[in-house]
Formats: structure tokens, sequence, C-alpha cells
């Protein structure tokens, strides 16, 4: 289960950074 959780905590972690990547981008 700890797995699971960490799966989905990493992977919204990596969904954040892109969103923000986008933002910055669409910025420019």
């Amino acid at each position: 289960v700890r797995t699971h959780i960490r799966h989905i905590y990493e992977k919204m972690h990596v969904r954040s950074r892109t969103e923000a990547t986008i933002k910055y981008l669409n910025r420019g």
C-alpha cells in the first residue's frame, strides 16, 4: 500500500512540474 501511495505521489509531483513548466513557457 505504501508503495502504491508513493507511486501516486510521484505521479502527481511530475504532473505538477509539467503544468508549471507549461505555464512558464506560455508566459514567454
